[in-house]
């Protein structure tokens, strides 16, 4: 369900929510002592369901974020100018169906977020809505066990998306969150979103961060080269490669790729570039350190005396 405005209502508003102070003009999702909210997760504004009884807010992204501070809650002082409505999502978005509905944030992935319900473990929880290339979808809660609600048709709706616009990101995006990180089909998704988009070193280095925790380290040290040849100061890549070198003992590629980022640092701090003996001295330096603070943490406590 889809929550609307009657045409040129325009008082509806957002009020910053605390814990145990209900606005008196607050809207309910279901007349049962949960209300709208609006919360900022994961690189966007997005609708919640706010829990009075628990002071906190639920929302739908990547599974369910639990938000604890900085909530909003929706508000109007004549709640008859609000209503929901059963929306046919199989419809175009082009026939305008969507017209008065009320925005509930926006998100960097897939633009304006509308808000909706969806019946879910036995209750009305709020969810959003996105544009998905020419069609609306209602995106799926998960249950504890962290499979979608297969009550609503998510899957099947990004998949008309993507039949669509085979070239719309987001689409993509969405259908992997929705099947989460343990599908063997992700994959495929994701190479296809780095095969749209070449050019972007965030999805090469998202597909090199699942191949690696499918234990294709080769692989997945292919896409992090790969986007550091893209981008040679992203850190994420960075990062990445310098785990699998580290897990393989390649300490010689390992120094290479740190003495790479200590120059870059210093050349984006306008520092002048220093020798590479003096990497490889601070290098030897911290692993001896960490080798003696190892041996000092296993050491028992007869071999530690005090003097006074």
């Amino acid at each position: 369900m889809v929550l609307f405005a009657k045409p040129f209502t325009q008082d509806y508003y957002w009020r910053d929510y605390a814990p145990g102070d209900i606005p008196y003009d607050a809207v309910e999702v279901a007349n049962d002592g949960k209300y709208i909210g609006q919360v900022y997760v994961n690189g966007g504004v997005v609708p919640a369901t706010i829990y009075s009884h628990l002071g906190n807010a639920h929302a739908e992204l990547l599974g369910r974020q639990i938000i604890n501070e900085n909530i909003k809650i929706l508000c109007c002082p004549d709640h008859s100018k609000l209503y929901w409505e059963y929306v046919d999502f199989n419809r175009s978005a082009v026939g305008g169906q969507m017209r008065n509905a009320i925005l509930g944030g926006f998100h960097i992935h897939v633009g304006k977020v509308f808000i909706g319900k969806a019946n879910h473990e036995g209750e009305w929880k709020v969810t959003k809505i996105i544009l998905m290339g020419q069609t609306y979808i209602l995106t799926a809660w998960k249950n504890a066990d962290g499979k979608a609600n297969q009550t609503v048709d998510s899957e099947r709706m990004l998949r008309r998306c993507i039949y669509i616009e085979p070239k719309f990101i987001p689409a993509y995006i969405e259908l992997a969150r929705l099947r989460g990180p343990q599908d063997r089909n992700v994959g495929s998704l994701l190479k296809a979103i780095v095969q749209i988009n070449p050019m972007d070193p965030n999805y090469i280095t998202i597909y090199g961060y699942w191949l690696l925790n499918k234990g294709n380290r080769a692989a997945a040290l292919k896409q992090y080269w790969r986007a550091l040849a893209l981008s040679p100061s992203y850190i994420e890549a960075i990062l990445g490669a310098a785990r699998i070198l580290r897990k393989s003992g390649d300490h010689g590629r390992l120094f290479q790729l740190v003495t790479r980022w200590q120059s870059i640092l210093r050349e984006s701090k306008g520092q002048p570039p220093s020798k590479s003996h003096l990497y490889l001295y601070e290098w030897q330096l911290k692993n001896e350190l960490s080798n003696k603070a190892k041996a000092y943490d296993g050491c028992p406590q007869s071999c530690v005396s005090f003097n006074y």
